[in-house]
């Protein structure tokens, strides 16, 4: 896709814990380990909140450097729902010092810095953020153990081992070289979009696993790879959440589509004003549901 100012950019928006992306499929293994399904009755009894919604920036690459992947993943135990947008790095957003993508705020101010001017620009809250490079997000999901997806294209491994396209079982080194793939007939489109179908499938396979024994170990392990102000209060908070959600009849996790275009330079992407506002609507306060990949938002009588 060439940057223009007179094409629509469709990026995709795919809930993560959940996208989509290196940092995106981290949501799901930060809060999800491999254990069965937790029965502790301050669980079980759980009646959801809307102080219990979390909100993460998530961040694929170095620290110190623009990420290559971004993504904005929202759990709220209240709508039954996990929102997941993958942003690019080139999105304008308003900070310190007036307007930057948001890969530059990162790359010179921090995730925090980034996470700030995100939720100043889009008007809704980011709670934390996550930043995590690809040696490390392959560790955590192969400690999470792997996802079953049916690959679009075929992959290169490192060491030149060949994945076909088809039903794999993806495990981390799959998942990173699927992420990291730029063969796209369709060019970055097709990529965000196949990255937020991949995100979404893991974190619904994934979310049933919750809050066990392990957890505690996975969370550290993940906490102790990342640049990330994540804490152990938030882990278990999010854990009687994660386990209501992996129980409800309807797969939690649900992909936004936002439109926007490139400036006149083509170097940052401005959001469309219909797409901020459902941004600010799905992850704000007011009710969101769903009917198949497309979302519908309704706001809340005597909000």
């Amino acid at each position: 896709m060439k940057k223009s100012s007179s094409r629509a950019f469709l990026a995709a928006f795919g809930l993560s814990f959940i996208g989509l992306s290196l940092a995106a499929l981290g949501v799901v293994f930060l809060l999800s380990p491999t254990t069965e399904l937790f029965t502790d009755a301050s669980i079980t009894d759980y009646q959801p909140d809307e102080e219990d919604a979390l909100t993460v920036l998530f961040l694929g690459g170095e620290k110190n450097q623009a990420p290559a992947i971004c993504l904005l993943a929202r759990m709220d135990p209240v709508r039954g729902k996990i929102w997941v947008s993958t942003l690019l790095p080139t999105l304008a957003l308003e900070g310190e010092g007036g307007w930057n993508t948001l890969g530059e705020i990162c790359e010179k101010k921090g995730g925090r810095k980034a996470a700030d001017a995100l939720s100043a620009t889009l008007g809704i809250p980011v709670d934390r953020y996550v930043r995590m490079n690809a040696e490390g997000f392959s560790k955590v999901a192969d400690t999470a153990g792997s996802i079953e997806y049916v690959l679009p294209f075929s992959i290169t491994l490192t060491g030149g081992i060949q994945v076909k396209s088809g039903r794999q079982q993806m495990d981390g080194r799959k998942l990173v070289a699927a992420i990291l793939n730029q063969k796209y007939d369709d060019g970055e489109r097709q990529r965000i979009l196949t990255l937020n179908d991949l995100t979404v499938a893991t974190v619904n396979q994934r979310i049933n696993v919750v809050a066990g024994p392990a957890g505690e170990a996975l969370f550290k392990l993940s906490v102790n790879l990342a640049d990330t102000d994540l804490s152990y209060a938030d882990y278990e908070k999010a854990r009687s959440a994660l386990n209501y959600l992996a129980n409800l009849p309807e797969k939690p996790a649900n992909p936004m589509v936002t439109e926007g275009n490139y400036n006149l330079t083509g170097k940052s992407f401005l959001l469309s004003a219909q797409s901020m506002a459902d941004i600010k609507e799905a992850f704000g306060k007011d009710l969101a549901v769903t009917t198949g990949k497309t979302a519908i938002l309704t706001k809340k009588k005597n909000a």
